[in-house]
């Protein structure tokens, strides 16, 4: 082994920056590609009328005044709703939408009491409690990012029949301790705020896997204007 002269140490010591920001760069180009990846296979899925299909028979579902403001808006494609006091309101509401001009999947959300919709993450912020919760479970990405790749994941059977979308539960609005999808004793609850503190509210609970049982859980904190993602599970392999 060459031994360290204080020269090559500092030259090795200037390397390191110039590495790290290398490395960084390649995981951002990676990330952009993913991204890409998963836009193209959004548009695939909605040139072959996968989310028409959807939308068509959750239009049908939905009150009059919901019903009417997406059909105003052809961009937006409703693939599936759930209804409950998310923020305290009994004329609360969730949407699974597809957005064709943003090409990508999210969660519009309606509050009751503001009648107003709003997007998950951008409109009503998200806190992450997970991330600190020391039972080994990573919910590093966003919801909606995971939801878009499990739907690449099941691109060629909804490319050979569209309606099999119709199969999969993407989103539940009710008391977490009805739920019957949700395993407390497999899952893994927040540290800080403690998750079970929200199993007696109405939760916003969202698929996170739709061939196995997962799902993560959020709680609207009123005091801080937020929502709480307290709760998740995982299956897969």
């Amino acid at each position: 082994m060459p031994r360290i002269t204080p020269i090559l140490f500092l030259l090795l010591l200037a390397a390191a920056p110039r590495a790290g920001a290398q490395q960084l760069a390649a995981t951002g180009k990676a990330a952009q590609e993913s991204r890409a990846a998963l836009k193209r296979t959004l548009r695939t899925l909605d040139s072959a009328g996968v989310f028409a299909r959807a939308q068509q028979r959750t239009l049908k579902l939905l009150a009059p005044a919901h019903r009417a403001w997406f059909l105003v808006r052809p961009g937006l494609r409703v693939l599936e709703s759930a209804a409950g006091p998310l923020f305290g309101h009994a004329g609360d509401a969730a949407f699974v939408v597809y957005d064709g001009k943003e090409e990508r999947l999210g969660y519009l959300l309606y509050s009751g009491a503001d009648r107003r919709y709003g997007w998950l993450y951008n409109d009503f912020p998200v806190f992450n409690a997970l991330t600190a919760a020391h039972c080994r479970y990573s919910a590093a990405e966003s919801i909606d990012d995971r939801l878009s790749g499990e739907l690449a994941y099941l691109k060629e059977s909804l490319l050979k029949e569209p309606a099999g979308l119709g199969e999969y539960d993407f989103l539940q609005v009710g008391p977490f301790r009805k739920n019957e999808n949700l395993l407390p004793r497999e899952g893994c609850f927040s540290l800080y705020p403690d998750g079970r503190n929200f199993i007696s509210k109405p939760v916003l609970a969202l698929a996170t896997g739709l061939v196995y049982n997962d799902w993560e859980c959020l709680a609207w904190d009123a005091s801080k204007k937020r929502f709480v993602l307290f709760y998740g599970q995982a299956f897969a392999d």
